[in-house]
């Protein structure tokens, strides 16, 4: 009976310590599932993120096209003024010419005229306008 006695107090100790090693596999498998949980979210979070980034970025390349074309105008402006300052220097070399023949005054006369006349705008202009719309 004492082998038998020994047998099962043996057996009682194996099934102990095997109820003790799948209690601690049972934690590390609730414990995997935890950190997987985890895991999921965060790969969650990382794609809306990136589906964030990635409308940000269409965002700034629809804004790089205004841009481009706010500065295309620009220039296409700019190119405009240019002209019409050649333009504004013929009709006032055209003024002088005009108005020497038309006052019998000497060039030099009506140039330092039309040259005041411009100075005194300059200083206006400068000053600001008050309208600057022209409504």
């Amino acid at each position: 009976m004492a082998k038998s006695n020994d047998l099962i107090e043996n057996v009682a100790d194996q099934v102990s310590d095997m109820t003790k090693r799948l209690t601690e596999v049972t934690k590390h498998m609730s414990s995997m599932v935890e950190n997987y949980d985890y895991l999921l979210q965060n790969q969650t979070q990382v794609a809306d993120n990136h589906d964030l980034v990635v409308a940000n970025q269409n965002t700034i390349i629809q804004n790089l096209g205004i841009i481009i074309h706010n500065q295309t105008a620009i220039i296409h402006n700019q190119s405009k003024i240019v002209k019409n300052q050649a333009y504004l220097k013929t009709f006032l070399f055209a003024q002088v010419e005009i108005l020497t023949l038309l006052t019998q005054k000497p060039k030099e006369e009506i140039s330092k005229e039309i040259n005041t006349y411009f100075e005194n705008a300059q200083i206006e202009i400068s000053k600001g306008f008050e309208n600057p719309i022209g409504e």
